[in-house]
């Protein structure tokens, strides 16, 4: 298997739990060796890229976003 490009992380947001379940088993089964961050709401990604911001976290070398998260759009993401 090509070595992944997403060394950094990748995020996934989204508020249904059936999603981050079925991500996760598609990671076990690719046996993806890259860390993954899951996330529920918008203030979870905030608190996240903060931290990317002041240096604490990598910036994730890609964010999988729900554009319907409850109370936000994702586009406003």
């Amino acid at each position: 298997m090509k070595k992944s490009t997403f060394k950094n992380g990748v995020i996934l947001v989204d508020d249904n739990v059936i999603y981050h379940h079925f991500m996760q088993k598609c990671i076990e089964r690719l046996n993806l060796r890259v860390p993954f961050y899951f996330y529920s709401t918008a203030d979870e990604i905030f608190d996240h890229l903060h931290m990317v911001d002041i240096g604490k976290y990598p910036m994730p070398g890609l964010i999988l976003l729900d554009i319907h998260l409850r109370g936000i759009s994702g586009f406003d993401i």
